[in-house]
């Protein structure tokens, strides 16, 4: 397929659509002190990347792609929707940088097309369906949107405010810099769009449209200024830029000069210790991507996974019908073993639980060709001892009704290291005690009866895995990601993700989720 993307023009385009604004929109312009005093200010710098498609300039967009995942650097990548999906080169860099949280996604349109000249329904239709592809392709949402060509009107900003966009990031010339952060309010929907254009460009487009080399003095000067007057610079890079002849990879290789000039800028910003390379979301302060699962937005502000893998310990509301625990995959290896470590920390996930008198335990035993038992004790007295159950089935469900401190235990799990013992524990407390309980789980909290638990899996596999889930009905509320103790192994690679998710109990019963995670488990590459 043949180049789309056309010259982003720098000609003022921006502060003419501005300032057309229709009764229903506020714009304020926002001085410098929005970001804080001298001490307080971003100082950030964002690098923005437009026009990234399937089969155009590979070369550069995937040597772009990797020197900021290198430099573990963020990097915003436009990108236009209708033409990405079949490069499976192109998608799976996206995936791994949007998967490490290095790369965040924007809206670059559906088409590169000038969306002044389009009705506003039809804009937001656009955008809509640019969402929903990369929603299915990515299993996240942009909130950015820059625009083709540079060009917007007032219908733009309204179809942005209804497809749910909150920065619009066009083009602007260093000598309009005053005018180049805009705060659109929309009072009574309580929304902003915040205006913030690129502020220099490693190339620029003469009268007849021909590309000419911006000076990288003058880039320096251009991020120097930026930062004076507003706290952050923008700086767009056009992918076939850095190509030789600036069209398409079989006709051309890597412009080195330029790719060296590009990795000589991020050396210095790192090693400047003033300026910091960041994001959109940065600036504003917003979230601008978020991860989608079964049409739900997830709020990664509180981010379960996350303080369950740093903790050991996750709290469950009283709504909760079944607590799925997790014996994860190498769960029996020893941490004083020196060699063949466990994957994540803890034998149990979650390893230390608050539930509610109203719900049952269920163990599930992830640990590839290893059976567990599990021995109950309360104040130092057995309760209970379960048969031993095998890689891929469960024991339970259990249910606590006497509040107090549950611990269990496996003793006799490895050769290796006789005293070592598996460990975990289960505090029940009453429903009206949950809610003061400290960073009490949303897991559970629901008018509706909920299945929860954790699951883990190789992260090279987790865009796969969480469609897996969704296709049994199954919600990934959150996960987070984390290097293995192991350090890696064939199949799997080096990174786990491990997952917490949860069911409507009256909608598909304790079976059906169990049968679920059985096969979604036979999947996994170690099973």
């Amino acid at each position: 397929m043949g180049a789309i993307h056309g010259p982003i023009s720098g000609s003022g385009i921006v502060g003419r659509s501005l300032f057309c604004c229709s009764l229903l929109i506020l714009v304020i312009y926002l001085p410098s002190s929005l970001h804080g005093q001298t001490d307080q200010v971003c100082r950030c710098v964002v690098f923005r990347v437009t026009g990234v498609q399937d089969y155009f300039a590979n070369q550069s967009q995937i040597e772009i792609m990797d020197m900021f995942l290198k430099t573990n650097q963020s990097l915003t990548l436009g990108l236009i929707m209708n033409h990405i999906g079949d490069d499976q080169e192109i998608v799976e860099k996206l995936k791994e940088g949007s998967r490490k949280g290095i790369f965040e996604l924007a809206a670059n349109g559906w088409n590169f097309s000038d969306y002044s000249l389009l009705p506003e329904e039809e804009q937001k239709a656009s955008l809509l369906q640019t969402n929903k592809k990369m929603e299915n392709l990515f299993l996240l949402s942009s909130r950015i949107f820059i625009p083709p060509y540079a060009s917007y009107n007032n219908s733009t900003q309204e179809a942005m405010r209804k497809a749910n966009f909150s920065v619009l990031s066009s083009d602007i010339g260093i000598n309009q810099i005053d005018a180049s952060l805009i705060n659109i309010s929309y009072p009574s929907q309580n929304q902003t769009i915040y205006s913030i254009p690129s502020t220099s460009s490693f190339n620029s487009y003469n009268s007849t449209g021909n590309t000419v080399e911006v000076p990288i003095q003058k880039i320096k000067s251009d991020i120097n200024r930026s930062i004076d007057k507003l706290g952050y610079a923008v700086i767009n890079l056009d992918p076939q830029f850095f190509l030789i002849n600036g069209q398409q990879d079989d006709l051309s290789s890597l412009n080195v000069t330029r790719i060296n000039n590009l990795a000589n800028l991020i050396d210095l910003i790192i090693s400047s210790g003033i300026y910091k390379i960041a994001s959109f979301s940065d600036i504003t302060g917003t979230e601008t991507n978020s991860i989608i699962t079964k049409g739900v937005t997830l709020d990664t502000s509180e981010n379960v996974a996350r303080d369950l893998y740093q903790t050991g310990k996750m709290v469950i509301g009283g709504n909760a019908s079944n607590l799925i625990i997790l014996l994860p995959n190498e769960a029996h290896e020893s941490p004083d073993l020196s060699e063949e470590q466990r994957l994540i920390g803890e034998p149990y996930v979650p390893q230390n639980t608050v539930i509610g008198p109203e719900t049952s335990v269920v163990w599930f035993n992830g640990d590839v060709d290893h059976d567990h038992k599990i021995t109950l004790t309360k104040g130092g007295e057995t309760i209970l001892e379960s048969d031993i159950f095998g890689f891929n089935s469960t024991y339970g469900p259990i249910r606590l009704n006497d509040t107090g401190v549950y611990s269990y235990y496996e003793t006799d799990v490895i050769n290796d290291d006789p005293n070592f013992v598996m460990e975990g524990n289960i505090t029940v407390i009453e429903d009206s005690d949950l809610k003061g309980v400290s960073n009490t789980s949303k897991l559970g909290i629901s008018s509706d009866r909920m299945i929860v638990g954790t699951f883990m899996v190789p992260t090279q596999d987790l865009h796969q895995n969480i469609i897996d889930f969704q296709n049994h009905g199954l919600i990934v509320e959150n996960f987070y990601t984390f290097k293995d103790l192991r350090g890696g192994q064939e199949g799997t690679g080096d990174e786990q993700t491990l997952l917490v998710w949860n069911a409507k109990a009256n909608e598909l019963g304790l079976d059906h989720v169990i049968q679920a995670l059985q096969e979604i488990t036979r999947t996994l590459p170690y099973a």
